[in-house]
């Protein structure tokens, strides 16, 4: 089994499957093709040129549990995508831990799973997308709201260390703010008014209003991510400047008021680029515990429950009532050099995830709330 997972990891590291590839495709074809004698149904999407694949057990869009994993790479060199496996037991390459290990990992528990009698078959799917770097929008955002898939309950491999059961994640807000002035010539700054100085100024008020934050602290948080402003010529005052902000935040329905104070300081010179849902479980979600409780029997340790400030794309599902946990084996160097993924702990996720798919899909009735509703994030309730 650990030898088949490490052999596909290996392929898929070698798709070269950054945001414009046509790696995404090829890849996401071997997938479909490697499946193929497998007693599997397979259904393949194209949306805005990504390719996705959802693979279950029988003909339907309801299941009970669905898995999901991405395909999609950040870029980097050339070598990166050469896997390698090397003393320690790690596995390096593009993608290795972020996620194509785990990935790998699924896609041969959906293939063993598939070789049990019919009626004993667990009631789970496999969503692969190739777009959840970039946002996720063509794929798992698509599968859910427009083909209408849905599950009583996710895991995703994408996020946690050292084996962490993250179930909190914070809303994502990306603004571009923008100033005008009026030019002058850079000896007279006097007859003119310095846009990029304004911007700074505007940007001083912003950052006050989200306050200091110290590392590990789950609070609303702004990044000052990209600034351009006048032209080539310094001995111009620059009469437009710009600037984009990534801001991560803790509540539900924050992000308005986050906008509308902006747009205050802004003079209304704001545009909201992208906009992104918490992801929200509970930590006592009957799901999460027993797969908590799976995994501390295998590992011989305590499974933290806990919360990240990054995102993935299980707050599609969670904002649609669908309870969803991420979970994944130890790696390191996720988007840097010297991605790797440790080979022990990936079939240590596989052996987790079969025992918990095993043992509970099929068998837990979850009433989910209704599409839409909201609920607050209480970071009270993580170990």
């Amino acid at each position: 089994m650990l030898q088949k997972i490490i052999e596909l990891t290996n392929t898929l590291i070698r798709f070269k499957t950054t945001e414009d590839s046509p790696s995404l495709v090829e890849a996401i074809d071997y997938i479909e093709n490697y499946l193929r004698e497998y007693p599997l149904v397979i259904k393949s999407y194209f949306r805005q040129g990504k390719p996705s694949l959802v693979i279950t057990f029988r003909e339907s869009k309801e299941i009970d549990f669905f898995l999901n994993g991405h395909l999609d790479v950040v870029d980097a060199k050339a070598n990166d995508f050469e896997p390698r496996l090397e003393e320690g037991g790690k596995l390096y390459g593009r993608g290795s831990s972020d996620m194509k290990g785990p990935l790998a990992a699924m896609i041969v528990l959906m293939m063993d799973l598939s070789q049990l009698e019919p009626n004993k078959r667990p009631d789970i799917g496999l969503m692969i997308v190739s777009d959840e770097e970039i946002g996720g929008e063509a794929g798992t955002y698509y599968l859910l709201n427009e083909e209408g898939y849905r599950s009583k309950a996710c895991l995703i491999p994408d996020g946690g260390n050292n084996f962490d059961i993250i179930i909190k994640e914070k809303g994502i807000l990306e603004l571009k703010i923008f100033t005008e002035g009026k030019s002058a010539h850079g000896s007279k700054p006097w007859l003119g008014v310095n846009a990029i100085e304004e911007l700074i100024k505007k940007y001083q008020l912003i950052k006050e209003f989200f306050g200091d934050v110290n590392a590990g602290e789950w609070k609303t948080t702004c990044n000052l991510g990209r600034i351009n402003g006048g032209g080539e010529a310094i001995n111009r005052v620059p009469d437009y400047a710009e600037a984009w902000l990534d801001i991560r935040f803790t509540l539900t329905g924050e992000d308005k008021n986050i906008i509308k104070k902006i747009k205050e300081i802004m003079d209304g010179n704001v545009r909201v680029d992208i906009i992104g849902n918490l992801l929200n479980t509970s930590k006592d979600n009957v799901y999460v515990q027993n797969f908590k409780n799976i995994a501390e029997e295998i590992l011989q340790r305590e499974i933290k429950i806990t919360h990240e400030s990054g995102a993935s794309d299980g707050r599609y599902f969670t904002e649609l009532g669908i309870p969803t946990f991420l979970f994944k084996p130890n790696g390191a160097n996720i988007h840097g050099d010297n991605e790797y993924i440790e080979i022990d702990a990936l079939g240590k996720f596989y052996q987790i995830l079969k025992r918990f798919i095993l043992e509970n899909v099929n068998k837990i009735p979850i009433v989910t709330k209704k599409s839409g509703e909201k609920k607050e994030i209480d970071t009270d309730n993580t170990d």
